[in-house]
């Protein structure tokens, strides 16, 4: 029997599925992207094809969000840091916190 299971990340007031939220110790996947952050992503929490479609489609929404408020800056930024600072350790796929900042301010734009 074949276990399928999900990571999620948590924002301050969002959750994502694996960062989404919760880059850069590990080279961007293929593309680079949003795909590649969660290529990687699930290559770390050792998640299946179907967690990287999880986690794009969830990615995706947030920038269509980000789109409808005129937040998109907000957006770029946080991802781009995620993309930068995230990383891999014991499984688990983090940004050590480099990325609150723009990450607050995203989550505050969109609410």
């Amino acid at each position: 029997m074949k276990v399928r299971r999900t990571t999620r990340m948590k924002l301050p007031g969002l959750k994502l599925s694996t960062f989404a939220l919760l880059a850069a110790s590990m080279v961007t996947g293929c593309g680079g992207g949003i795909a590649g952050y969660c290529e990687d992503a699930m290559e770390c929490s050792r998640g299946n094809e179907s967690d990287v479609e999880v986690c794009i489609i969830e990615l995706e929404r947030q920038e269509d969000i980000a789109a409808i408020y005129g937040c998109e800056d907000d957006f770029d930024k946080a991802f781009t840091c995620l993309q930068d600072e995230s990383s891999c350790s014991n499984r688990i796929w983090s940004h050590d916190n480099e990325c609150n900042g723009d990450l607050t301010d995203y989550v505050q734009c969109v609410n």
